[in-house]
């Protein structure tokens, strides 16, 4: 998946047309696959991808990616490679359909 982030306004959207990112759809115990291109080259910078329940601003996220790897190439983007396969997501649906 390929998503763009505007390094001016904060707006993280998936196509060229730059509208807000609403929802991203994975399935769980998957891989999400991410693409981050920024707008502007970011000098000096560092990623993390998190994913966190619905409504929980706050506290531990239930997926999280810290090893990134940054563009090679001018106009390419960060690469996240964010397991949907934890135990904190687990958590989230005990009592239902494996």
């Amino acid at each position: 998946m390929k998503l763009y982030l505007d390094t001016v306004t904060g707006i993280l959207s998936e196509d060229s047309n730059r509208l807000p990112l609403r929802t991203i759809g994975a399935k769980r115990g998957d891989t999400l696959e991410i693409e981050l291109v920024p707008s502007t080259a970011l000098t000096g910078a560092t990623g993390l991808m998190v994913a966190k329940e619905k409504g929980a601003y706050s506290g531990a996220a239930v997926a999280l990616d810290s090893a990134w790897t940054a563009p090679e190439t001018e106009g390419a983007g960060y690469l996240f490679s964010l397991s949907l396969n934890t135990e904190e997501i687990a958590a989230l649906f005990t009592g239902e359909k494996a």
